[in-house]
């Protein structure tokens, strides 16, 4: 995740700092800042969104982006959000949508088969015969806004990005190309507003505002 300083425009004092919980990750972040120069700009360090190494109301703008699927509770990490954040600084935060296009149309993988599939999966490990697997987390649009509300935050805009890959029993539908060209397509019309698509791309991503705690 990135922490920044100022916002909107670029000033030579302001400054961002990330944090990943993977040294290999720090140590990259900071290799691409200095390869396009911006090192003197740019802090890294490792570190948790559940206990956040910066002071209170430090950045004007905190951006969360493939974070959220691999906690196990918003809470904590959206309360620490929400302390180093300024009054009215802005969070911008994805999800893993709970009801994207191309699950609800492939019967397998449809979100409403989930909690079935959850107690065969229980079984099968109490039975030995299944080892327990990394958990992604996903939310309903409105359960994420819910989460977001309840610690404070003020939603502003947002959107679901991504179509695709469309499968039927786990197996691809269509080749990259066309793929491709059917994502574009059902974007731009999601973009546009249009019902049911655009609320199950992929991904849920909100800019919101730092409120009344």
């Amino acid at each position: 995740m990135a922490l920044v300083s100022s916002v909107p425009r670029w000033h030579k004092r302001d400054s961002v700092s990330a944090i990943d919980t993977v040294p290999e990750m720090v140590d990259r972040t900071m290799a691409r800042a200095r390869e396009a120069g911006l090192s003197s700009h740019v802090s890294a360090q490792v570190g948790t969104i559940h206990s956040l190494p910066f002071a209170d109301a430090t950045f004007e703008l905190v951006v969360v982006i493939g974070v959220s699927e691999w906690l196990t509770s918003l809470t904590r990490p959206l309360e620490e959000v929400f302390r180093v954040l300024r009054p009215a600084g802005h969070l911008i935060i994805s999800a893993d949508n709970y009801w994207p296009l191309s699950q609800i149309l492939d019967p397998i993988n449809n979100p409403a088969l989930k909690p079935i599939k959850g107690c065969v999966g229980k079984m099968l490990r109490f039975a030995r015969l299944r080892t327990l697997q990394p958990r992604f987390h996903a939310y309903s649009l409105s359960r994420f806004d819910s989460e977001l509300s309840k610690s404070g935050f003020q939603k502003l805009a947002s959107e679901t990005l991504g179509f695709g890959p469309f499968t039927l029993g786990n197996r691809r539908l269509l080749n990259d190309k066309t793929g491709w060209e059917l994502h574009l397509l059902l974007q731009r019309l999601a973009d546009k507003g249009v019902p049911l698509l655009r609320a199950t791309g992929l991904v849920y991503i909100v800019l919101s505002r730092k409120g009344d705690p």
